[in-house]
């Protein structure tokens, strides 16, 4: 998306009722978006938003802005400058959960590896993301598939996660977003843009930059079968 198309957040902030709030401005192509978002954020903070009929602005509290913003990722970030198919596996190096080195550019030198991105640790969509995974672990296997999840959260949060929802692939911790930087996926205020690459024997085949969550599973076996 070019960056005219982009959310643009006023930096002026706002106290009231001892509450710190931001605005937030859409341009005219996002102007559909930005309130559709805002109001699924307001389901869980229903107090810390504002709306300005008429315009492109709406006022949310931090805690708002933050649900909303990891609603809009996967819309964020220009196609051309994306991981592509038939780009070679970047060669990083990420601690996983348990603090142990993984070599990526190693993992998927033969066979295939899926290589996912999501936002935030323990949050709904990415929670339903990764647990796609799990549940197909079993036919995923069969083809081959070795699977590494990749967020900007630290090791005890991806140990946590890991652990409650049984992953049985591990979960990098990519703090410094070495890995986010050499897989040319998109951050906002630290998250990383939900994505996924399919990588043979080093080579990408396929790439997901639409951001699914419970389907994702599905997308990767529906492509291997093809």
């Amino acid at each position: 998306m070019a960056p005219s198309a982009r959310t643009s957040l006023i930096s002026s902030m706002k106290r009231k009722g001892g509450r710190c709030g931001m605005v937030a401005r859409t341009s005219d192509s996002m102007r559909a978006n930005c309130p559709r978002k805002a109001r699924q954020a307001t389901r869980k903070h229903p107090r810390d938003v504002c709306f300005f009929p008429g315009t492109t602005q709406v006022q949310v509290g931090m805690k708002a802005l933050a649900t909303m913003l990891l609603s809009l990722l996967p819309f964020l970030g220009s196609a051309a400058d994306r991981l592509a198919v038939g780009d070679a596996l970047p060669a990083v190096t990420c601690n996983d959960q348990d603090g142990k080195p993984v070599d990526v550019a190693a993992e998927g030198a033969k066979g295939y590896l899926l290589v996912y991105f999501y936002p935030k640790a323990k949050t709904g969509g990415c929670t339903k993301q990764g647990c796609s995974l799990r549940d197909s672990w079993t036919d995923l296997s069969k083809l081959g598939v070795k699977v590494l999840g990749v967020s900007t959260d630290g090791e005890k949060l991806q140990k946590e996660f890991r652990d409650e929802q049984k992953f049985p692939f591990p979960l990098l911790a990519d703090k410094d977003k070495k890995v986010v930087t050499a897989f040319k996926v998109p951050t906002t205020m630290g998250f990383a843009s939900r994505c996924a690459y399919l990588f043979k024997d080093g080579k990408c085949v396929y790439a997901d930059n639409k951001g699914h969550t419970g389907d994702q599973a599905q997308q990767i076996l529906e492509f291997l079968k093809k």
